[in-house]
């Protein structure tokens, strides 16, 4: 089972300098797992690296690189996809990676409640599909960690969240799907959850410990 690993951090240094340091310390990584190094378009002082893996590679010297780049990550969570997020045109390689992170109060989140939200979101897929530009893929998949959040006072308990990755050619690419026809038909689907979200989007640096454009 692979198992996708994200890890967000907040850093002064300038983007350009953490990120020449990040090539340099994942060289002396003998066994890296595949991993993608990002900045949030809308932040650039926020970074995000995912990797995922068997557990066959050594994720303690892949851990600690990654701090001594990034500093102590305030958020580190694990979730089982889809499909793949770094293999072959899996949505994490793509330039622009789009993350829609949905919270639910964990004791609402059954085996049926999942099952419900995972239905309604490949309906939405399936209807979006039908005018989206520029995707490369999609993946998606349940937080493995209950995860401490702002709308605690909205649940009054932790949250179990369902992630959705999407890798795109650029920005404009997504800007120009969620204009369709196709995506207004679908939304309602996706909102009929009535549940808070997060959405951001993260520029690919750094794959596989080489720095790309």
């Amino acid at each position: 089972m692979v198992v996708t690993e994200i890890m967000r951090f907040s850093t002064t240094a300038p983007p350009e300098e953490t990120i020449t340091r990040a090539v340099k310390e994942f060289e002396g990584v003998k066994a890296l797992p595949h991993f993608v190094l990002g900045t949030d378009i809308q932040d650039m002082g926020a970074f995000q690296i995912m990797s995922e893996g068997d557990g066959a590679q050594d994720y303690v010297d892949f851990g600690r690189c990654s701090r001594k780049v990034c500093g102590e990550p305030h958020n580190v969570f694990h979730v089982v996809l889809s499909r793949s997020a770094l293999g072959v045109d899996g949505p994490a390689t793509a330039k622009v990676v789009e993350f829609v992170q949905t919270y639910f109060p964990v004791s609402s989140v059954t085996t049926d409640f999942q099952k419900k939200v995972e239905e309604d979101y490949h309906k939405f897929n399936e209807i979006f599909s039908r005018e989206v530009k520029g995707r490369v893929s999609v993946a998606s998949g349940w937080i493995q960690e209950e995860q401490q959040h702002q709308y605690d006072k909205l649940f009054g308990d932790k949250a179990k969240c369902f992630l959705v990755i999407t890798g795109w050619e650029s920005k404009a690419c997504f800007d120009q799907s969620v204009a369709t026809d196709s995506f207004k038909e679908a939304i309602p689907l996706m909102l009929s959850w009535n549940a808070p979200f997060q959405m951001s989007f993260v520029e690919r640096k750094v794959l596989d410990g080489a720095k790309v454009v």
